[in-house]
């Protein structure tokens, strides 16, 4: 009983080392398969980023060049509206009054240059050409009342000063006449006294008369010169002031008309201003109503009531144009833009709609920024901006609408690896870090 009990344990010892030997050898057949498997078989690599939808075409801004209050307010956020849509229809209230404003002073202006012109030509009354300024007289009657005032109010100062100057001039003419007399009779009063001299001098020689009457003579001789000599000069100063104020009226002639010269050329360019001005302000009445420059959906509209005020240059709003066509912005960081390269495959998943029923498309990377981009609204985290381009066969995958501004989920396919790699190569970075350190 011994021998059998003998036997079937040597039998039991030996199934079993049998077990442990198949069982070494099936460990080692899948280790060896597994490895030969991380080493033949290869899989794709992808560089996971956010991104957006972005339609082709950038927002159409809509802007007005004068600005102004709004009269009608035709459209709300997100409507849509054709090319050529009136969106915005503009108050012409302030356009109209700058207008008024403008044709007053284009008249006020044109009747000053003819009262002025008026003037230079010296002529005694200022007439209105009532056929050319038909309307304007009846419409600013005060202009016409003020501008005829002006002309009589300076022709008559002009007129006093120079009638002043005349007057003066006629009395030095009466007095350089009187004087002239004054002399005449003098001369004659020398002259006689010449010939009495002359007679009582040849009496005296005779001793026919005292010496006190020749000597009479001769002072009344010394007087009546000196007088001749006094008037001479009094009449060489009035000759002088005559010469004087005949000069002050050229003068103030000159200057008069320097002076409306000078008011003649800044009125013509006043006018010329004005005159320009006025086609200009004509225009913009002819541009109050705001039109879409694109067909497409309102974005940004900035204002929403009426009679609020639009600022001269200012974006009012942004048409998203029309188009089927959209791109993927994606948000690449720093460390994984290497990988990234033209015409690189990516996987694109939008995010809002049904994973279950929305496939994956296709696109490829059409752009790569040159530099990294800040972006301050997620604390200065630097990124690089990758464009993707979507194929229209890739997007009819899509039932649901697409739209500019979706969430997206973008993959980007790198080159492959084997799967030992995957599964060696951070453990062999951490050992070239750590052998670099040492």
């Amino acid at each position: 009983m011994s021998a059998n009990q003998d036997h079937q344990t040597s039998f039991f010892q030996q199934q079993y080392n049998h077990y442990i030997k198949m069982g070494f050898i099936i460990c080692g057949v899948f280790f060896f398969a597994a490895v030969l498997s991380a080493t033949l078989i290869n899989i794709s690599g992808a560089i996971t980023a956010k991104g957006t939808v972005v339609q082709i075409g950038e927002n159409k801004p809509v802007q007005h060049s004068k600005g102004g209050p709004i009269k009608e307010l035709l459209i709300e956020e997100g409507d849509i509206v054709k090319k050529g849509d009136v969106i915005i229809v503009l108050d012409s209230v302030s356009i109209d009054s700058k207008l008024a404003r403008l044709k007053k002073q284009e008249f006020e202006l044109s009747l000053t240059l003819d009262r002025l012109n008026t003037m230079i030509r010296g002529d005694d009354n200022f007439l209105i050409d009532e056929q050319k300024y038909e309307n304007e007289i009846i419409e600013y009657p005060g202009i016409v009342d003020t501008e005829q005032s002006v002309f009589t109010a300076q022709k008559n100062l002009f007129k006093t000063n120079v009638d002043e100057l005349n007057v003066r001039l006629s009395g030095l003419k009466n007095e350089i006449q009187a004087i002239k007399k004054q002399r005449q009779t003098s001369q004659r009063q020398l002259s006689i006294l010449d010939e009495s001299i002359t007679e009582l001098e040849e009496l005296y020689k005779r001793q026919l008369i005292s010496k006190s009457r020749l000597t009479t003579l001769e002072r009344d001789k010394v007087t009546v010169l000196t007088q001749l000599e006094s008037l001479k000069v009094t009449e060489l100063q009035k000759l002088n002031t005559f010469n004087e104020t005949t000069q002050r009226i050229e003068k103030l002639a000159k200057e008069n008309k320097e002076k409306i010269w000078q008011q003649i050329e800044k009125t013509t360019e006043d006018l010329a201003k004005v005159q320009t001005e006025i086609p200009t302000t004509q225009d913009d009445s002819t541009r109050l109503e705001i039109k879409a420059p694109v067909s497409g959906r309102v974005h940004k509209l900035i204002v929403n009531n009426i009679n609020e005020v639009i600022k001269a240059g200012d974006p009012i709003l942004e048409i998203v144009p029309n188009s089927d066509n959209f791109i993927i912005h994606a948000q690449v960081t720093p460390a994984d833009i290497e990988q990234i390269y033209f015409g690189q495959e990516t996987r694109i998943r939008f995010d809002t709609f049904n994973q279950q029923s929305t496939p994956e498309i296709i696109g490829r990377v059409l752009f790569i920024s040159a530099d990294s981009i800040t972006d301050d609204k997620a604390k200065g985290e630097k990124h690089f901006l990758v464009k993707v381009s979507l194929e229209r066969e890739q997007l009819e995958k899509i039932e649901a609408t697409i739209n500019s501004g979706l969430p997206v989920s973008t993959m980007f396919t790198t080159t492959e690896r084997s799967l030992l790699n995957y599964l060696i190569k951070p453990l062999s970075e951490q050992l070239f870090s750590a052998f670099r350190e040492n």
